[in-house]
C-alpha cells in the first residue's frame, strides 16, 4: 500500500511540474502580447521605412541627374573654350598669310595664259598653300553672281549689268576668307544695279522732276 501511494505521488508530482511549466510559458506569451507592439504595428513600421528609403532613393537619383547635367554642361563649355582658343590662335596666323595668297594670285594672273614654268610653279605653290590652310579651317569667300550679303561682302562699287540682276555681286575685286563662322576678311565686290535701261528708267522721273 505504501509503495502504491509513493508511485502515485511521484506521478502527480510530474504532472504538476508539467502543468506549472505550461502555465509559466503561457504567462510569458501573454506578457509579450501585452507589453510588445501588435502585429499590425510592426507592418506599419516596415511600410514607413520602405517609403522613407524610396524617398531617399528618389532624392539620390535627382542629385545624380543634376550632377550629370552639370558635368555635360562643363564638358561642352570646355570644348567651346578650346575651339575658341584654337580659332583665336589660327586667326592671327591666317591674317598674316592672306597678303601672301593675294600676291601669289596676282602673280599668277599676270603670268599670262601661256604654260610657262614660272606660272606652273606659282600655281603649284598656291594650290599647296591653300590645301594646307583649308585643312586648318580656312574658307574662300568668292561670291560672283550671289546675292549681296553685307556680312560677307564689302561693296566698293555699283555697276549696271546686262546679265546679273540688281543687288547681286557683278564682279569680285578681291576674294574674302573665313575661318569657320568667323569672317577674316570680307570679299571686295561690285554690286549689280541691273540693266542699263532699268537704271535709266528709274532715274528718269527724278530728272523730269528737276
Amino acid at each position: 500500500m505504501s509503495k502504491h501511494v509513493s508511485e502515485k505521488t511521484a506521478l502527480e508530482r510530474r504532472l504538476e511540474e508539467e502543468l506549472a511549466k505550461e502555465a509559466v510559458d503561457g504567462a510569458l506569451d501573454a506578457d509579450d502580447v501585452v507589453a510588445g507592439e501588435p502585429a499590425d504595428g510592426s507592418a506599419a513600421d516596415t511600410a514607413e521605412d520602405f517609403i522613407k528609403l524610396a524617398n531617399e532613393l528618389e532624392g539620390m537619383k535627382d542629385q545624380l541627374l543634376r550632377t550629370k547635367a552639370d558635368f555635360d554642361n562643363y564638358r561642352k563649355r570646355v570644348a567651346r573654350d578650346n575651339e575658341r582658343l584654337r580659332q583665336t590662335a589660327a586667326e592671327s596666323v591666317l591674317r598674316d598669310i592672306l597678303p601672301v595668297l593675294d600676291t601669289l594670285e596676282l602673280a599668277l594672273a599676270h603670268s599670262g595664259a601661256g604654260e610657262s614654268s614660272l606660272a606652273e610653279g606659282v600655281a603649284m605653290v598656291l594650290n599647296q598653300l591653300m590645301t594646307a590652310l583649308e585643312r586648318h579651317g580656312l574658307k574662300i569667300i568668292d561670291p560672283a553672281g550671289a546675292p549681296f550679303d553685307p556680312r560677307l561682302h564689302e561693296a566698293v562699287a555699283h555697276i549696271p549689268h546686262g546679265e546679273i540682276e540688281s543687288d547681286k555681286v557683278a564682279e569680285v575685286f578681291q576674294r574674302g576668307y573665313a575661318l569657320g563662322d568667323m569672317v577674316l576678311r570680307p570679299a571686295r565686290v561690285a554690286v549689280s544695279s541691273g540693266h542699263e535701261a532699268e537704271a535709266t528708267s528709274n532715274a528718269a522721273p527724278a530728272d523730269s522732276a528737276q
